[in-house]
């Protein structure tokens, strides 16, 4: 749910290197920023900085998601390898890793501009243990910022142009930022609801947040039901949903 008290994000650089960590930092959410740019790195960058719905931000980089950011003494090595593992663009993207691991990246989620516009550069599936349901993002579907009190609350994915098929409808799938979930994706999401009519399916809505750092932690990977109910329908060769009574 929207929050008003919307948290102001900061990137403190890490001397001698191009990464940043985050101001405010918060338990359990490690939550770094790689600027492509090497040259003179500033010692703070506003998350503002860093990002554009259309056009290139002022400091294009990589937003990091990890379990734990590198001590000071091997964060230069550390920026070394994060810097093979990933793309840089003129536009800034996503990581979720381990910090110890090789690779450190376990899924990371490029951002090209087209036509001026941030979209996804490749077709990505979120990268967990084996056994735990994942979710998925489409090559093409555009990437915005979302604000609340002209300030950054989260990143939204949404779903990606298909040709012939109606414009879609939904929030997409949220990028989580600010303190308490941050790292985290957030999204709708449908699951069978139980005895239906013939020739239907009875779906409940259902909201979801999953943390691909930390997928066995309960208070971030959870599904909540709406109450909300719905039947598909298959009509011709295309599915509809309706509401159910």
């Amino acid at each position: 749910m929207p929050n008003a008290n919307i948290t102001e994000v900061t990137f403190v650089n890490v001397p001698g290197t191009s990464l940043y960590t985050t101001r405010p930092e918060t338990p359990v959410e490690t939550m770094m920023f790689l600027r492509w740019n090497t040259a003179e790195p500033p010692p703070e960058i506003p998350i503002s900085k860093t990002w554009e719905d259309s056009g290139p931000p002022a400091q294009a980089g990589c937003y990091l998601f990890l379990d734990a950011a590198p001590p000071p003494s091997t964060a230069r090595a550390f920026e070394v390898k994060l810097r093979k593992e990933l793309t840089e663009s003129t536009a800034t993207s996503f990581a979720w890793g381990l910090s110890a691991s090789d690779p450190i990246v376990q899924t990371k989620l490029p951002v090209k501009l087209d036509a001026d516009k941030p979209v996804l550069a490749d077709n990505v599936i979120v990268q967990l243990p084996r056994g735990l349901r994942t979710v998925g993002f489409a090559v093409a579907s555009p990437v915005t910022a979302s604000h609340v009190n002209g300030r950054i609350e989260n990143f939204v994915v949404h779903y990606a142009p298909m040709p012939g098929a109606d414009p879609p409808a939904g929030a997409g799938i949220a990028l989580w930022i600010q303190p308490g979930a941050r790292g985290c994706l957030r999204f709708d999401g449908l699951v069978n609801g139980g005895a239906s009519p013939a020739g239907k399916t009875l779906k409940t809505l259902v909201r979801v947040q999953f943390d691909p750092v930390h997928p066995f932690d309960l208070e971030r990977n959870y599904q909540e039901y709406t109450g909300m109910n719905y039947y598909l329908e298959q009509i011709g060769a295309q599915f509809q949903l309706t509401v159910a009574s």
